[in-house]
Parts: structure tokens; C-alpha cells; sequence
């Protein structure tokens, strides 16, 4: 850990704090650490389930016109909820208000020389409001994007703003997650509806279901399929049945094998999400 030995004020106004300390590194090499100290903002990403709302305006230091996720503090209210400042910063930017307004993290913008982070904020069922923005954003400009527009202006360097691609892909991150855990509980679901069903089957018809039954079961509704793709691909008789007909009836053959495939990984213990993860999905890395 690098030990603070001494530190003094080198520049101050309402908006930061510049000071210097002088340090000693855990090596016993003495230097300084020039830190600037200003307090955390808000960035929110407003989504109205398929456009992003984004700012442009004129940054001073850069001397460029930035696109940007609306976000701001409020320098005579430092201590205010960042929820509210979220709340505040979407109206008086965009003019947007946002009936649900959820964090989904925390981040600091450059903790090699401050301080300063962000909370991220996504804001949905956006509704109109009324934009008042500050005597010093004046210029700002309302655009939206697609999830796709938004990644190109990424990747051509219309978007260079850091708190908003690391937003960005912070929410993808938590979106992708979501997504997965979804999907893992939807399928360990149907596969507990699917066994209590097998279950009550067995009993009516009195099935010992022991593992080769399971097997063989799976092995006879695999011939199902296989005769109905059959049928339906004219290479075997239709027997009189429609178009139609034989697609239902292949739709349903399928759900049969899927089916079954469920009940012998329920009967295996093993998670056919891991293990799709494992055999297929690694092949979108390479």
C-alpha cells in the first residue's frame, strides 16, 4: 500500500480539489501523487425498450463535440441521493422522466489521478417532462440510438466518452447475466413440471422407470421423429395426411425427444446449461 506522509492544497474551486501529497511506495521509494478531488456523479441510461436517449454537446477541455449518456452532479447539493440526482439530471437534459429507475453499478472514471465515480443508472417507461437544463448546457442536443447504432458510433469514434461505453457495457454484462439465469430457471422449471408429469404417467400405466427405461424410451421416441421427418419430407408414406398435419405431427415428435432429453438430465443430475456452455458456446470465443 502507498503511505500518505504529508499533503497540501495546490488548487481549488466549486467544482475540484487538486492536491499534492508526498508518498513513500511499499518499496521505501519516496515521491508525490498529484490527486484531484471532486465529488461522484450520475450517468443514467434512458432506454424506451428500443431506443437509447444520449446528449451531444461541446466539451471544453477537448475542445470537441461529445455524444454522451445524459449524466451531471449537483455542486450545491453534494450530498443529495443519487437516485434523485439521476431523476434530475434525465429531466433537465433530455426532459424525460423515467417511471422506473434502477442502478446497476458503480464505477470510477480514472482512479490513477481522482477520486470521482459514477452510479449508473437504467432508466425505462420514460415518459415526456420538462428539460431545464443548466445556464451552461445550453447546446445540448437529443439523439437516439438503436443498440446497434449506439455500438457502430462506438466503434467508428463517434462515441469516445468513457463513462458512457463502461456504462454501456456494465449493463450488457448485467443484461447478458440476467438473460442466462432466465433462461437456466426456465429450463430447470419445465424440467420439474416435465418430471412430476413422467412421474404421474409411470403411475397410471405402471412404468418402472429405471435408467434403461429412460434410455430405450428416449431411443423409441428418436424412431418417432425420424418416421415423421420422413413423412413429412416425402420420403416415406403420408398415410393420407395433410401438409400440415404432418408438421404438427413433427412438432409434436420433437417435443417428445426434447422432452425426454430433460427427464434423463433431471435423472443424471446434470446441468444442461453448463454443459451446452461447455460443448457448443465456447466456440463463439474463437
Amino acid at each position: 500500500m502507498i503511505r500518505q506522509t504529508s499533503t497540501k492544497t495546490v488548487y481549488k474551486n466549486p467544482w475540484m480539489t487538486v492536491r499534492e501529497d508526498k508518498v513513500e511506495f511499499p518499496n521505501g521509494h519516496k515521491g508525490i501523487y498529484g490527486v484531484v478531488e471532486k465529488d461522484h456523479f450520475a450517468l443514467i441510461i434512458p432506454f424506451d425498450g428500443t431506443h437509447f436517449h444520449l446528449v451531444e454537446q461541446y466539451r471544453y477541455p477537448t475542445g470537441e463535440q461529445s455524444i454522451e449518456f445524459p449524466q451531471g452532479k449537483h455542486e450545491d447539493n453534494p450530498t443529495i441521493n443519487p437516485i434523485d440526482l439521476a431523476n434530475a439530471e434525465l429531466e433537465e437534459e433530455i426532459g424525460l422522466v423515467a417511471n422506473e429507475m434502477n442502478e446497476i453499478g458503480f464505477l470510477f472514471e480514472a482512479p490513477g489521478y481522482s477520486n470521482q465515480g459514477f452510479h449508473i443508472f437504467f432508466a425505462t417507461d420514460l415518459s415526456e417532462g420538462q428539460k431545464k437544463p443548466d445556464v451552461t448546457e445550453t447546446d445540448l442536443v437529443h439523439h437516439k440510438m438503436t443498440i446497434e447504432e449506439f455500438e457502430q458510433a462506438v466503434l467508428s469514434g463517434k462515441i469516445t466518452d468513457a463513462p458512457t461505453i463502461s456504462a454501456y457495457g456494465l449493463w450488457k454484462i448485467k443484461m447478458s447475466n440476467s438473460e442466462i439465469k432466465a433462461q437456466k430457471n426456465s429450463l430447470q422449471t419445465l424440467s420439474q413440471e416435465l418430471e412430476s408429469v413422467s412421474k404421474l404417467y409411470s403411475k397410471k400405466f405402471k412404468i418402472n422407470r429405471t435408467n434403461d427405461w429412460f434410455i430405450l424410451k428416449l431411443q423409441e421416441e428418436m424412431g418417432e421423429l425420424i418416421q415423421s421427418y420422413l413423412m413429412m419430407s416425402g420420403n416415406a408414406r403420408k398415410k393420407g395426411q395433410s401438409k400440415q398435419e404432418l408438421l404438427s405431427s413433427f412438432k409434436s415428435e420433437l417435443s417428445d425427444v426434447f422432452a425426454h432429453v430433460l427427464l434423463i438430465a433431471n435423472l443424471f443430475k446434470i446441468d444442461l446449461n453448463e454443459e451446452v456452455k461447455l460443448k457448443w458456446l465456447k466456440w463463439k470465443k474463437k
